[in-house]
């Protein structure tokens, strides 16, 4: 019975971010969403219990630092320059991408034959835009998205998670 405590270390010092109660068969759950990427560091805490003048029956105890690692997720737009082209015109698209990551590259891609192909790399500036030119030759509705790969990857683990823009159409006579 009882309950514990989830603990964060937070600029030094253990802060309360969740409690629950002890399930009979000494189980428990608690649910913290996390809110910036990085590494976190969390431990569970039980207050003592059975206190009296003369002492506790259960001292306070907390468990060993576990290190959680959350990933943030790129966010990426794009914007072309015309909606409307003839065959044999160029098109740029253009768009942005956070968290920036100057010289990163984004990918430009078309939807053909049920599959994305990238036409190129963009690079990112120190203003997180982009923009790549397009020549465009195949008649009829064509679909255009960005796409930004994960990066930062270690072990597995990346900081910052791949991201895909809305998909833009442009019809091209």
């Amino acid at each position: 019975g009882g309950s514990v405590a989830l603990q964060e270390l937070k600029a030094g010092k253990w802060v309360k971010v969740g409690t629950a109660r002890i399930a009979p068969n000494g189980q428990f759950s608690v649910v913290v969403p996390v809110k910036t990427y990085g590494s976190h560091s969390y431990r569970v805490y039980k207050g003592a219990s059975s206190c009296s003048p003369l002492g506790c029956t259960l001292k306070a105890f907390a468990t060993k630092p576990l290190v959680l690692r959350a990933a943030q997720r790129y966010s990426v737009t794009m914007v072309p320059s015309r909606t409307s082209v003839r065959s044999g015109s160029k098109i740029t698209f253009t768009g942005k991408v956070a968290p920036t990551l100057v010289g990163s590259q984004v990918k430009v891609q078309v939807l053909s034959l049920g599959l994305w192909k990238t036409l190129g790399l963009a690079t990112v500036k120190s203003t997180g835009a982009y923009s790549y030119p397009v020549l465009v030759k195949k008649r009829g509705l064509r679909q255009f998205r960005a796409y930004k790969a994960s990066n930062n990857c270690s072990l597995g683990f990346c900081e910052l998670r791949p991201a895909k823009s809305a998909i833009v159409q442009v019809t091209v006579r």
